[in-house]
């Protein structure tokens, strides 16, 4: 498949079983998998849960760098610890939810998912979390000195220790899909088209994209390359689309195409479900 270059980093197309390939493999430069769950029904008034995982799509569903290979979460509350050489091993996660995304500071890793969370520190086992609210999660990401937890209806999580937990409600209106931070703001996204910023952990500014940018989108997650912020989803007719911003004021839409012999394959038909940047 060609690469085609993209802000000066190359594009890939995979599935979401395809992220079993990292194993044997360096750490992936971008990653974008065209082949995830459709999230593309049209929001209403209430606030909706995020999409079930099919019994049909079994296996990882979020991966990030951890020691000197990978840390890869999925469903059925899957935790694989991952060598550089490619040797896996299965770890009890202590949870039979899908396990949708996990972040990673030094030698703590937290993944969240359905049931709610777990940590894990290298050389011990891991650890459920201890949360206050019974809501299932869909994103995680280390901020400044906190950790931070999102999920339904605006939740919102926060931790120090990964011990005790702070509850907040974010003004947004819908599920927070995912979050991500560089080291001076961390942004939050929904799957009602709105998207947070904050610069301190507990004041957020919100920008509804949908009503700035007249459109219909639905954001599956946010993730960020060091300088800039990618968000994703996808618009009414089910459409991929992708975001991306310095600052999280204002956001240009970026082309998704898949080439494969110097021929366009997919013009982003399918829904993203999951990026990342090395």
């Amino acid at each position: 498949m060609k690469r085609r270059r993209t802000q000066r980093r190359h594009l890939f197309a995979l599935s979401l079983c395809a992220l079993g390939l990292l194993t044997a493999c360096q750490a992936p430069q971008a990653l974008v998998d065209l082949t995830g769950q459709d999230t593309s029904a049209p929001a209403t008034q209430e606030t909706e849960p995020v999409a079930q995982i099919s019994p049909q799509a079994m296996g990882y569903l979020d991966a990030a760098a951890y020691g000197d290979g990978f840390l890869a979460v999925g469903t059925q509350g899957r935790l694989d610890q991952i060598s550089a050489g490619g040797g896996v091993t299965q770890l009890d996660s202590g949870m039979d939810g899908a396990l949708s995304q996990v972040a990673v500071r030094q030698a703590d890793a937290v993944a969240v998912g359905e049931n709610g969370g777990i940590r894990l520190t290298q050389g011990e086992q891991p650890v459920v979390l201890e949360l206050p609210v019974d809501a299932a999660l869909h994103s995680v990401c280390f901020f400044q000195s906190r950790c931070f937890l999102g999920g339904e209806a605006g939740t919102l999580l926060s931790s120090t220790d990964l011990k005790l937990w702070n509850t907040e409600k974010l003004p947004v209106s819908g599920n927070v899909t995912g979050l991500a931070a560089t080291q001076q703001q961390c942004m939050a996204a929904t799957d009602r088209g709105e998207l947070a910023v904050t610069t301190d952990g507990s004041h957020w500014t919100v920008l509804d994209y949908n009503e700035y940018y007249a459109k219909q989108v639905r954001f599956t997650g946010i993730i960020q390359d060091g300088t800039m912020f990618w968000a994703y989803g996808t618009e009414a007719d089910g459409t991929a689309m992708v975001v991306m911003s310095t600052m999280g004021s204002v956001w240009t839409e970026r082309v998704l195409e898949v080439y494969d012999q110097n021929q366009v394959i997919d013009g982003g038909e399918k829904p993203i479900a999951d990026m990342a940047f090395d």
